[in-house]
């Protein structure tokens, strides 16, 4: 094999291996851009479920005290699904929401 025949083949086989990366930097994209969207999904349905509940406060006092970010769109997937667990210890067994307490109001003599 000639010195010229090597440089083609090597040519070729770095063609197709960059291509190749192409690829699966295409796919690892599309992947991460799904997970996000999902995520988002998730996050919206636990903050609707939290203010359908009159929990969202303790959901971010919850966060506070886990410190998480204060910001809910910076909330991981496992942060989330801690979230969903915390709320559902505010479900009764028949599926009501516990009712939230409410401050008596104060008097100043």
């Amino acid at each position: 094999m000639t010195n010229a025949e090597k440089r083609e083949r090597r040519r070729q086989a770095a063609l197709k291996a960059a291509e190749t990366r192409r690829q699966t930097a295409a796919e690892a994209s599309a992947q991460a851009e799904d997970r996000e969207a999902k995520r988002l999904i998730n996050l919206r349905a636990l903050l609707a479920e939290a203010q359908r509940i009159g929990r969202e406060a303790d959901l971010y006092y919850r966060a506070h005290t886990g410190r998480w970010s204060h910001h809910p769109s910076r909330w991981t997937p496992e942060q989330i699904d801690e979230a969903r667990r915390f709320l559902a210890g505010f479900i009764r067994p028949d599926g009501t929401p516990q009712p939230v307490p409410h401050r008596k109001a104060r008097r100043y003599r």
